[in-house]
């Protein structure tokens, strides 16, 4: 799989940075959730519902800093959002 494209209007550059260095994305479970599923969400919804917290506290330290915690992650929108 390859990123075709990543629409970070408004995320901070540095978090992006630190998402792709890393390679936290092949192990964040919302971007699991988002493969998994193809639908798009909120991602706060799915941080708690997953237990971000519990596993991946660097992600949510991150997230919040950067004021993403109630940003719309993956799938396509639709009306409803």
């Amino acid at each position: 799989m390859t990123i075709r494209f990543v629409f970070n209007h408004g995320v901070p550059l540095d978090v992006v940075r630190w998402y792709l260095e890393t390679g936290s994305q092949w192990v964040n479970p919302i971007y699991q959730e988002w493969l998994r599923t193809n639908r798009a969400y909120l991602w706060c919804d799915a941080a708690k519902r997953l237990k971000v917290e519990e596993q991946f506290p660097e992600l949510l330290e991150r997230a919040t800093k950067a004021g993403l915690q109630y940003g719309l992650v993956g799938g396509l929108v639709s009306p409803d959002y």
